[in-house]
């Protein structure tokens, strides 16, 4: 009798509003893929057939409240706010949640804004690996990233 893999465990936020539909994905979910990730994720992730896991914090509250959303998308002051105010507080709590489900997984992909994760992963001893969707964490004193509010670092 074979025996069951152990899940491939993924965090942060699913930012495809589309249905991926690739061999890779196709073979991570036939290898009981979980993605692990805020709660206002839970029906796109289910919806796409993933097996969906709650991680902390969560943001149900945030999403229809249009001063939160205001202080996220100040030019000047919404990295610090989402950052210092939505998401360090909650590091902790994301520590605890991530190292339950790494419990068992073969690898742990995660999002860079998961500041728990090379905690967990160093932790739990799971491979891990970090993905970024944009250049922006990529710092380069050759080619610098120039955030759009701030044109005058270039």
């Amino acid at each position: 009798m074979p025996v069951d893999p152990a899940p491939s465990v993924g965090s942060g936020p699913p930012y495809a509003q589309r249905r991926i539909s690739t061999p890779e994905l196709e073979k991570a979910v036939e290898q009981r893929l979980v993605l692990a990730t805020y709660d206002v994720h839970k029906e796109r992730v289910e919806r796409q057939g993933i097996v969906f896991r709650r991680v902390r914090p969560d943001f149900l509250d945030v999403e229809n409240d249009p001063e939160i959303y205001r202080q996220a998308m100040d030019p000047k002051t919404g990295s610090e706010f989402v950052i210092r105010d939505l998401m360090m507080p909650h590091v902790r709590d994301g520590f605890i949640d991530l190292c339950e489900l790494l419990d068992g997984a073969d690898i742990f992909i995660s999002h860079t804004i998961v500041y728990a994760a090379p905690m967990a992963a160093a932790f739990t001893k799971t491979p891990w690996v970090s993905v970024a969707l944009s250049s922006m964490p990529f710092v380069s004193k050759y080619d610098p990233p120039v955030p759009p509010p701030y044109p005058w670092l270039k």
